[in-house]
């Protein structure tokens, strides 16, 4: 198997938000697999209760469109006057979504378009932690 340039995670804590259970389930093996710690959370309310801990979260990695009143990006916005060192990267299934996204948003903004394989999660997993 190979390591696909595979960061060093030592401690590093993802915070994977998505609706879809079997989507969530499905990524937090992936991430697990990789070497990061994880913390799921099924939408933004229950994200956002999650920061609200004394936890470390170094990357939030969310679905942009979900249910429950609190879109990724907002979820991301709020998120980020909790903890402004927190690193993003956002994921979906919507091309128009992207683009909308993409017109709004500051270019640095990392998005992993739905379906996606190991490899490209490991590319943007690296960019979205400045490891690359």
């Amino acid at each position: 198997m190979s390591t696909m340039n595979l960061p060093t995670v030592d401690k590093t804590t993802i915070l994977i938000v998505e609706d879809n259970a079997l989507v969530l389930e499905h990524v937090v093996g992936l991430v697990k697999s990789l070497g990061y710690n994880v913390i799921e959370a099924s939408d933004g309310v229950q994200a956002l209760s999650k920061l609200d801990q004394d936890i470390t979260v170094d990357l939030l990695f969310t679905d942009m469109v979900m249910p429950g009143g609190i879109s990724g990006r907002e979820l991301a916005e709020i998120a980020l006057e909790r903890r402004p060192n927190l690193k993003l990267l956002f994921t979906t299934g919507y091309s128009t979504v992207v683009s909308h996204f993409s017109d709004t948003m500051d270019q640095n903004v990392n998005v992993l378009k739905k379906p996606y394989r190991r490899a490209m999660l490991v590319e943007k997993l690296n960019t979205a932690l400045g490891l690359q």
